[in-house]
């Protein structure tokens, strides 16, 4: 009889022990996906009016991350009109300012891209964005 209350006891704690520890591992993704959320369409805002910025001023870049960077650095490298370059970033400042460095490649690439292919949409410079009265 000791030896059942012994293997129950065990039971009990090792039941309790993984539970406790699926509880401490979903608190960390929801709360990761939960500022992931949060900081997506920051990034996107960033990524997007970096673009047009540069796309006003007549430089056609994209980006791709790289190793770790103090500014944004040509790589000598082209794509079609595109130079590559890497944006500024730091290895060592751990997940969240890679996930948020590649998001921004992400969204400028894109936007660039979409400049690029529909000129007639943008303006190339400071004055603002082209209107179109024509339907």
């Amino acid at each position: 009889m000791a030896q059942r209350a012994g293997s129950r006891t065990r039971t009990v704690l090792l039941s309790v022990s993984l539970v406790a520890a699926i509880a401490v591992a979903a608190h960390g993704i929801l709360r990761d996906w939960l500022w992931q959320e949060e900081v997506y369409p920051l990034i996107g805002i960033f990524g997007s009016a970096r673009a047009d910025e540069d796309f006003r001023n007549g430089k056609l870049r994209l980006f791709e991350l790289g190793s770790e960077q103090e500014r944004d650095t040509f790589t000598g490298r082209s794509e079609g009109p595109f130079e590559i370059w890497n944006p500024q970033y730091f290895p060592t400042r751990g997940y969240p300012h890679r996930y948020v460095t590649e998001e921004m490649v992400v969204f400028y690439n894109l936007r660039m891209q979409y400049m690029h292919a529909h000129p007639e949409k943008f303006s190339t410079s400071i004055e603002g964005p082209v209107v179109d009265h024509h339907p």
